[in-house]
């Protein structure tokens, strides 16, 4: 059973007996000691620092004591860790890719079977530029929606693999997801933005359209 905790950022704190552990447990010392590191390279420094506390009150002994770690368990994880953001980071630009020139063709088919559409626009007023922001505006709420979905697959599936992960390697009790509004503002924008890239080379297109040929069209 876990009596106290020890948490390593810049020195070290120990968390005083519980007035509870006096009374039940009748001992006046801790059992067991749980210590976190902020990153594997940090943990042979925080072992060092805490046989130091611990030699401190203990005579400059090691015999009260006994310190084990896991540091080729949180390296392996480290490396995991790694190994999916690199995936991920493939997969995304591999998709994003395909994605861009499927929003450029979507955006072309649109435009020749709008034909008429525009020439009719044309004939009752309509600028070039009034048909240019119709189709890049399309473009990018297109994008956007998209965007917001992946977002939303993403979260979903960063749950699913923290889950899996968790089961494949015991050495944590969970891998925690951060979820960041920051990233996420981001990679809209980031949609918003092919969908200006990709899309303007249609939209231009369209506003290029002669009236009179857009009206002929069937």
């Amino acid at each position: 059973m876990r009596w106290g905790s020890l948490v390593y950022r810049k020195s070290i704190v120990f968390m005083p007996l519980t007035t509870a552990q006096d009374r039940f447990k009748g001992t006046h010392y801790v059992n067991y000691l749980n210590i976190r590191a902020v990153d594997a390279d940090s943990i042979e420094k925080a072992v060092e620092e805490v046989k130091t506390v611990l030699r401190k009150h203990h005579r400059n002994q090691d015999d009260f004591f006994d310190i084990s770690y896991a540091t080729a368990a949180v390296k392996d994880l480290d490396k995991i860790s790694r190994i999916i953001k690199i995936m991920l980071s493939s997969i995304a630009g591999f998709s994003l890719f395909v994605g861009s020139v499927g929003i450029m063709n979507m955006m072309l088919v649109s435009v020749n079977q709008r034909t008429r559409e525009i020439g009719i626009r044309r004939a009752i007023g309509a600028k070039r530029r009034d048909i240019l922001l119709q189709f890049l505006i399309e473009a990018v709420v297109m994008c956007s929606v998209g965007g917001l979905l992946g977002i939303g697959l993403g979260i979903g599936i960063g749950y699913g693999c923290s889950h899996i992960a968790v089961e494949i390697v015991k050495v944590i009790p969970q891998w925690p997801v951060v979820i960041s509004l920051q990233w996420m503002a981001v990679s809209v924008s980031i949609s918003a933005g092919i969908g200006i890239l990709f899309g303007l080379y249609p939209a231009l297109s369209a506003s290029q359209i002669s009236p009179i040929e857009a009206l002929r069209a069937k």
